[in-house]
């Protein structure tokens, strides 16, 4: 089989490989986590108590919208009055460009992905130019792009293997008075999402990833237990479909109660961590 750190959950893993990654990773996760109590790395609770998603959509997308809502908030007087470059690493459709949006932001958005996600559009919308770069963050020269003003990822640096490489290539083109935002799986996310990407992160490994970085955290139990009995397991009790799909507007209460209830707790063993820093 290999060494273990070599399998990428993308790879659609099943079987003793799947079993081989989960084990890697849970021992992995540990030590990490508790690498980062005894280095003293502090984390933020992310007090949010409104939140704005698909009708359906899981609780850790109801969050990434409400932490990048969050952090295009404490970022709009810095950048305000002028239009700005926002790169976004790993794009997907774009799911944190509307934050930027409602928190008054304007300028020009870029999309880095290796491929096009259906939900990307190229068309513009009232704040921003939108533009799709499709390549290798990893490979390819940012020289030969715009500088940006800031610059985010939402549940991508995962999927990219050499993420500290990248993060410094890319970083070094920030403008002066520039900013990144990031969104991250925690050590909990394995048990949601099982076999995804290359790793999950503890606060040490986003010190060392952001050295000045305010690191949140971002769900918790109560959210991930819907998660779990919601979506990753998403057949209810004896047989019957989830709830999520049987009764939405329950669901999505029920979302809302637990991203809440993970807020007044804490946010202990996130399901998430949010990264806001200065260049």
């Amino acid at each position: 089989m290999g060494d273990p750190a070599d399998l990428n959950g993308d790879d659609c893993l099943w079987g003793e490989w799947l079993d081989a990654y989960i084990q890697y990773h849970q021992s992995r996760n540990t030590r990490n986590h508790e690498q980062s109590r005894r280095d003293g790395v502090r984390t933020k609770r992310f007090r949010c108590f409104r939140f704005q998603s698909d009708e359906v959509s899981s609780p850790a997308r109801a969050a990434l919208d409400a932490f990048f809502l969050f952090a295009a908030k404490r970022l709009a007087t810095r950048f305000a009055e002028r239009e700005i470059t926002i790169l976004d690493l790993g794009c997907g459709s774009g799911p944190c460009r509307g934050a930027f949006e409602r928190a008054g932001l304007r300028g020009t958005y870029i999309g880095v992905d290796i491929a096009r996600h259906s939900n990307w559009s190229d068309l513009p919308t009232p704040a921003f130019r939108n533009q799709l770069i499709i390549g290798d963050a990893m490979t390819m020269d940012p020289g030969q792009h715009p500088r940006p003003d800031l610059i985010v990822s939402a549940t991508a640096l995962e999927h990219i293997r050499e993420d500290s490489a990248v993060i410094q290539r890319w970083g070094r083109r920030l403008n002066q008075g520039g900013a990144q935002v990031h969104l991250v799986p925690a050590e909990s996310s394995l048990q949601l999402y099982r076999g995804h990407g290359w790793r999950q992160y503890s606060p040490g490994c986003l010190r060392r990833l952001f050295p000045d970085a305010e690191i949140y955290r971002v769900g918790g139990p109560v959210s991930s237990w819907l998660h779990r009995h919601a979506i990753t397991n998403p057949e209810g009790i004896k047989g019957q479909s989830s709830i999520r799909h049987r009764r939405p507007k329950a669901y999505v209460l029920l979302r809302t109660i637990s991203l809440c209830a993970d807020t007044v707790l804490g946010n202990p063993k996130p399901s998430s961590y949010g990264v806001i820093c200065n260049g």
